[in-house]
Formats: C-alpha cells, structure tokens, sequence
C-alpha cells in the first residue's frame, strides 16, 4: 500500500532515517518558517516539494492532523474493480478507461484531471500500462491518492459488462467516429476509453464500446494527446451533466 505520512516531526523522521519520498506537498499558504526550512534543498537535499493548498492536504490526510506537510511514498495499492469502484460510484457514475496507455507523464495527468472532475474510478490494464510509480504521483500532483485505480487483465471483458450488467455507456474516444462527443448523450453512468499514445483503440475494445465519439479539430492536425481528449471529454460530460440539472 501507498505509505502516507503527515505531521512535521514525523515527515522529518523519516527524512532522517532515509526515506525517499515520491512527492511532499506542503501548505501553500503556511508561514511555518521552520517546516520550510526542513523542505529546503540545504536540510535533505533536492526534494520533490509540491505546495498546494490546504483543502488538498486535508482530502488526502481525510482530515488528519498534518500541519501543512505532507509525505507520500512507496508502492500504490490497486482497488478492487467490483468491491472498491463499482460499489462506490455516485450517480451518476463516471468512469476513465485507459487502453494500454503507457506513458507515465499522460498517465499522471489523466489522474490528475480525473480528480479535478470526481471521476469514480479508473481502469487500467494489467499489462502494457504505466505503473503507478513516483513520477506518476509526482506528475499528478498526489491525485493518485484520491483516485481509485482498478487493474484489469482484459479491457475488452470488463467493458463488454460495464454496458450489458452495470447500465454504463461505454463511450470511446475515436478520431475516425462518425458523431462528436457533443452529440453523445452524457448525462447518465458513462465510461470513457481512451487509447494508447500513438495506436488508440484496439480493435477488439472499440468493438466492445456502445458508441464512439471524436472531438472536432481543425486540420491539418487531426489527434490530441490522450491527457489533453480525456480532460475534454470529461468537461463536455459534466457541461451536459449541468446544463440537464
């Protein structure tokens, strides 16, 4: 499980006896001249010292008493699709759906972006995916630990039950789709998928999605990076989402 520490003397504690953080985030609003200095490059060296504010501390710390600083380190724990994800989702649900997407720096924006929109849970696959490593924390700002990430060994399975048994519209994001995503219906439990970097959709999961949609650009381009369609998509859903409300 993700190792997460908070609190001055025990982040320093463990600073001394040489634990090396994947991100600390600190209040970015504390004037504890003290905490700063002890996250200063002269204490332990370069550290990976991320301000943000306090609300996100407390989200992460569920309340904890962190005095403005916070450690995150170690190896990530994967939910549960089932028990962690499905049981959980609000209605409606949302959910991001990651084929074979391997690059850590989209990875991490992905969940980074997921978190800004509530997204209910996240799913990988169990092989050809970005691990949720350091950089990955790092990149996501510690979103990583407001997220839920299911790992699944067959993608084209899990969707193929997500739109027949769990009521989802399995939605995936195709250059070559006929309708835009603002012509797709988004206001009910929705799943996004979103190909990998350079090949998107394989053919056996865009064959398991209930429909296909693209996000209309202006040529001569004619793609975007997954972390910059995964953020538009799932603005377009909560814009539709609002304006039914």
């Amino acid at each position: 499980m993700k190792r997460i520490l908070w609190g001055k003397n025990q982040v320093r504690k463990a600073l001394e006896s040489g634990v090396v953080p994947d991100v600390l985030l600190l209040d970015s609003a504390s004037p504890d001249k003290e905490l700063r200095g002890m996250l200063s490059p002269t204490k332990f060296g370069r550290l990976p010292v991320y301000e943000r504010p306090r609300a996100e501390l407390d989200a992460i710390s569920r309340g904890g008493a962190h005095e403005g600083v916070l450690m995150i380190s170690g190896s990530f724990g994967y939910s549960d699709l089932e028990a962690d994800v499905l049981a959980k989702t609000k209605s409606p649900a949302t959910l991001v759906c990651l084929d074979e997407v391997t690059d850590l720096n989209n990875t991490g924006s992905i969940l980074r972006t997921a978190a800004v929109f509530g997204v209910d849970g996240v799913i990988v696959t169990k092989d050809r995916s970005a691990p949720i490593n350091g950089i990955v924390v790092r990149v996501s700002m510690a979103a990583t630990e407001l997220v839920r990430v299911a790992k699944v060994t067959n993608l084209a399975r899990t969707l193929d039950a997500l739109g027949k048994d769990d009521g989802f519209n399995v939605v995936g994001l195709d250059a070559s789709a006929e309708k835009s995503l603002e012509e797709v219906d988004l206001t009910g439990n929705v799943a996004f998928v979103m190909g990998s970097e350079g090949e998107g959709l394989r053919r056996l999961v865009r064959e398991r999605c209930t429909q296909l949609a693209k996000i209309p650009m202006a040529p001569p381009l004619d793609s975007l990076n997954v972390a910059t369609a995964t953020a538009i998509a799932l603005y377009e859903c909560q814009r539709q989402r609002a304006k039914r409300a």
